[in-house]
C-alpha cells in the first residue's frame, strides 16, 4: 500500500498539545483553533481528491489527525495574563552542528593522538563555547532547542573535558579490532568498521558502504569493556546471541553515570505536566497505593507523538517513564493514566529476566503484580477501546 503523506501533521499535534499544557490567551487559542481547522480541512480535501480514507495515511499522521479532531477547544480555559516567551519549545536548530559532529566523529574513528587529538579537542571546546555563548546572549533555554541540537550540545560539553575525550579514544581503540574481525567474518558487511559514539537512543545502527561499515553507538558505550564489545559484535554482525551481554552493560553504574551527565548537560526538562493530567500526581497516587511510598521517582514525560498501541514505556537506562499523549485528555479516566504509570513502574521494580538470550519482561510474576491494580479490568477495557480508535 502506498501511503498518502501529510507533512507537519505529527509536529502540529505535538506543538498544540505542548501549548495547551501552559496558560494560554484567548487570542492565541483562537489562532490554534484556526490552525487545527485548516490542517484538518487540508487532510480531508486531500483524501477526498484521492478517493481514500484515513487508513491511507501513515499511522503517525493518522493518529495525529484523530488527536487533533478529538480536542475540545471550547473546554480549554484561557487567561489574559500570559507572559509572552521569546522562543517556543523545540523550535531552534543550530544549523551545521550535526555536520560538525560527523566530521569530529570521523576524525576520532582513526584514534588520533598527540597534536591531532589536541586539535580535535580544541575544536570541540570552541564550538561548545560558541553555542553556550549564543544561548546566553539570546536567552535561549535548553527546552527551546530541537531535540537533536540539544543532544549534540550536551555531547560537545561532555567531550570538551579532556579526560572524557581520552576515554572516547580508548574505547574506539578497544572496540575497533573486535568489530573489524567480526565484520570480516560476515559476508553481509564490509571490513573496516568506522565507529561513532554519538547521541542516539538505539543500541546500534549499522550502514554498509562499498569499502567500510559505519557503526553508530550510543555515547555511554565508551564505558564498555572488551567482553561488552564482543557481545555487541555478535549482536551486530552475526545476528545471534550477545544481546544479554549488551543490555546488562547498559544498566551498569558507569554507563548510567555517563548518561546522567549527558542528560544534565542537555538541561533535561521535566515534561510531566499535560493538558489534562500531571504524571507527577499520577506517580504520587500509584506510589502511595502500591509501593508504600518507597519507589524513587523516575523521570516522567509525555510522548511527543500520539500512539495507539504502545501507551507507555520505561527506559531503564535513563530511568524515565514515558506515557502516550493520547491518554492526556478528559475523555480518558484518571485511573487509566495511573494504570499505565503503575505498569511501567513494575518494569522499574521487577527488572528484566532472560530466557535463551531473549528479554522476558511480561513474566507470570509481572502479570500477577499487574492485576493488583484496583481498576485493572476497567483500565484494560479502556485501553483496548482506545487502541481500536487509533487502529
Amino acid at each position: 500500500m502506498q501511503w498518502i503523506g501529510v507533512r507537519g501533521l505529527v509536529k502540529l499535534a505535538d506543538s498544540v498539545r505542548h501549548e495547551l499544557t501552559q496558560p494560554i490567551a484567548p487570542a492565541r487559542l483562537g489562532q490554534l483553533r484556526k490552525t487545527i481547522a485548516d490542517a484538518v480541512r487540508t487532510v480531508d480535501t486531500l483524501l477526498r481528491e484521492r478517493r481514500a480514507d484515513l487508513n491511507a495515511l501513515p499511522p503517525p499522521s493518522r493518529n495525529a489527525y484523530r488527536y487533533l479532531t478529538s480536542l475540545d477547544m471550547d473546554s480549554i480555559s484561557t487567561t489574559e495574563t500570559v507572559r509572552r516567551e521569546a522562543y517556543t519549545p523545540a523550535s531552534i536548530r543550530y544549523n551545521g552542528l550535526r555536520s560538525f559532529l560527523d566530521n569530529v566523529l570521523d576524525s576520532l574513528s582513526t584514534t588520533p593522538d598527540g597534536s591531532e587529538l589536541v586539535s580535535v579537542h580544541a575544536s570541540i571546546r570552541e564550538t561548545s563555547r560558541n553555542v553556550e555563548h549564543d544561548m546566553l546572549v539570546k536567552g535561549i533555554e535548553p527546552l527551546h532547542l530541537k531535540p537533536e541540537s540539544c543532544r549534540i550540545r550536551a555531547w560537545l560539553a561532555y567531550f570538551g573535558q579532556a579526560e572524557n575525550l581520552e576515554t572516547y579514544v580508548t574505547a574506539v581503540g578497544l572496540a575497533k579490532p573486535i568489530m573489524d574481525e567480526a565484520a570480516d567474518r560476515s559476508p553481509a558487511f564490509a571490513a573496516g568498521v568506522i565507529i561513532h559514539f554519538r547521541p542516539t537512543t538505539m543500541l546500534f545502527r549499522s550502514r554498509r558502504f562499498r569499502n567500510a561499515t559505519r557503526l553508530h553507538l550510543p555515547t555511554p558505550m565508551i564505558t564498555f569493556d572488551s567482553d561488552g564489545f564482543a557481545s555487541l559484535a555478535t549482536m551486530v554482525f552475526n545476528d545471534r546471541g550477545g544481546r544479554r551481554g549488551v543490555v546488562d552493560r547498559t544498566h551498569s553504574p558507569r554507563y548510567r553515570a555517563v548518561q546522567s551527565d549527558l542528560d544534565r548537560l542537555a538541561g533535561k526538562v521535566d515534561h510531566s505536566s499535560g493538558m489534562s493530567y500531571d504524571l507527577g500526581d499520577s506517580f504520587d497516587r500509584v506510589n502511595a497505593a502500591y509501593f508504600q511510598g518507597e519507589m524513587p521517582r523516575p523521570g516522567l514525560t509525555w510522548s511527543r507523538q500520539v500512539t495507539g498501541r504502545k501507551f507507555g514505556h520505561y527506559d531503564s537506562t535513563r530511568d524515565v517513564v514515558m506515557v502516550s499523549m493520547s491518554l492526556d485528555t478528559p475523555a480518558v479516566p484518571a485511573y487509566v493514566v495511573d494504570f499505565v504509570v503503575y505498569h511501567e513502574l513494575l518494569h522499574k521494580r521487577l527488572g528484566v529476566h532472560w530466557q535463551n538470550d531473549r528479554r522476558a519482561v511480561h513474566t507470570p510474576a509481572f502479570r500477577r503484580e499487574e492485576r493488583r491494580f484496583r481498576q485493572y479490568d476497567l483500565a484494560e477495557a479502556a485501553l483496548r477501546q482506545l487502541a481500536q480508535r487509533y487502529a
